[in-house]
């Protein structure tokens, strides 16, 4: 008789977080703007994600690693959460004003497929530069533009770069009005249809909600998941 030691290997996220997601309609999410952006953040990436209608505020955000708002919701239901300590990554273009972000938000433009990568050195721009292909087609994309002070610009549209796909500003960083500053980092990343998100749209997006949740230490290419191995000892061989 004798015995040999078998490892099973699995994958668990490396970073597991636990995400709000806001939405217009908790009970029925949007199929094209709700549940690619879920099934991305909990299948895809590992996260545990709990739906929020944008029109509750009963509970307590900063008791989750971030906030996430789809572009379903009404923008204005989402404004109580400004000044709450929490990383908040927005994909909602109408919420420029809500977070001070920019002067100009739209969410749903035909613009382009193709961004310009406006600092590379960043790691939100998750090791792309020059021009790339971020989404599959021109539509339902979104943008906000008229940024200023500490809010700044990853991403735009090649063909309309005063249109940004991706801006953020640091804790603490002055926002577009030249008076608050920023109780946690934010992030906008424009991905109205989630599906709609290219290879390298995909990456701005990992590397934003990375950057958001104080991951940037980690390379940004990561999918956010790595091996584990459970040893079992013990079995026979006949």
């Amino acid at each position: 008789m004798s015995f040999v030691i078998l490892i099973i290997f699995y994958a668990v996220p490396v970073y597991a977080l636990d995400i709000a997601l806001i939405v217009l309609n908790a009970g029925a999410p949007d199929a094209n703007k709700d549940v690619p952006l879920r099934d991305h953040l909990q299948t895809s990436l590992g996260h545990t994600v709990t739906l929020k209608n944008d029109s509750d505020s009963s509970y307590d955000p900063t008791t989750y690693d971030c906030i996430v708002i789809s572009e379903s919701v009404t923008s204005g239901n989402t404004g109580w959460l400004k000044n709450r300590i929490v990383p908040i990554l927005t994909i909602e273009g109408c919420n420029n004003d809500e977070y001070e972000l920019a002067s100009t938000g739209v969410s749903d433009t035909t613009a382009d497929t193709d961004v310009d990568i406006v600092d590379d050195t960043h790691y939100i721009a998750a090791g792309l530069s020059g021009t790339v292909t971020a989404y599959t087609v021109a539509a339902n994309i979104g943008y906000m533009s008229g940024w200023a002070n500490d809010v700044k610009p990853i991403a735009r549209f090649n063909a309309a770069p005063t249109q940004a796909t991706v801006l953020y500003v640091e804790k603490g960083g002055l926002l577009r009005g030249g008076v608050n500053t920023a109780a946690e980092r934010r992030v906008f990343v424009a991905a109205q249809y989630f599906n709609n998100l290219g290879a390298n749209g995909v990456s701005l997006f990992n590397a934003a909600l990375e950057w958001a949740t104080y991951q940037d230490s980690q390379p940004a290419s990561q999918s956010g998941m790595v091996l584990k191995g459970v040893t079992l000892i013990g079995v026979e061989l006949r």
